[in-house]
């Protein structure tokens, strides 16, 4: 399991909404590159 330790967004201006979106989006593409270069 991992953490990745992302503030809740919630109430927060829209600049900082999308910096946590842009940052989730970053780790979940690295994730999948990670993950489906384990299979190769």
């Amino acid at each position: 399991m991992l953490d990745w330790g992302i503030d809740d967004p919630a109430g927060g201006e829209v600049a900082t909404v999308r910096t946590v979106r842009d940052q989730i989006e970053a780790w979940v593409r690295t994730l999948l590159m990670e993950l489906f270069e384990e299979e190769d």
